[in-house]
């Protein structure tokens, strides 16, 4: 039995796919556990850049920023205080990622890693499981288009 497609759902459901897979690849997912430490990664080509980090893309809750090649905690939001770590020996190869400490529920969401003469930041979405529970990673994203192109191609 053959189920005859029109030509354009064939193409939406490429198209979809594709946001999908570019969507997927700019942001980064980081598994956490309540309590433990996860490094959350930023890199650049430029090495002699400021960085500022970011929790939920937002302009006032500041994670830590590297000025001059140094960690500067003078405007770090205080729930972050004490909690991150810095790999000051990586500036010079572009590696400005940050390690996160003893993470807490509330420290799930998204973080950016921002460069002033960059205009799209490095994004990391920290995902922070319970002590002793098993984190199952679901990507509902695809499954929500897997269903969608099977709908539009059975119609």
């Amino acid at each position: 039995m053959f189920v005859t497609v029109d030509e354009r759902y064939f193409y939406v459901f490429a198209f979809l796919l594709l946001i999908n897979n570019v969507l997927v690849q700019s942001v980064h997912v980081v598994n956490g556990t309540q309590g433990r430490s996860v490094i959350l990664p930023c890199s650049t080509s430029d090495v002699k850049t400021n960085v500022y980090w970011r929790y939920n893309d937002s302009t006032t809750v500041c994670v830590i920023d590297i000025i001059n090649g140094k960690a500067d905690f003078e405007e770090q939001h205080v729930k972050y205080k004490g909690r991150v770590e810095t790999f000051q020996t990586e500036f010079p190869k572009g590696n400005f990622s940050i390690k996160l400490n003893n993470l807490t529920m509330f420290d799930a969401g998204m973080y950016t890693c921002n460069f002033p003469r960059t205009l799209i930041p490095v994004a990391s979405y920290l995902k922070v499981t319970e002590n002793g529970s098993e984190s199952l990673v679901r990507r509902s994203d695809s499954l929500l288009i897997c269903l969608l192109g099977y709908m539009l191609l059975s119609n």
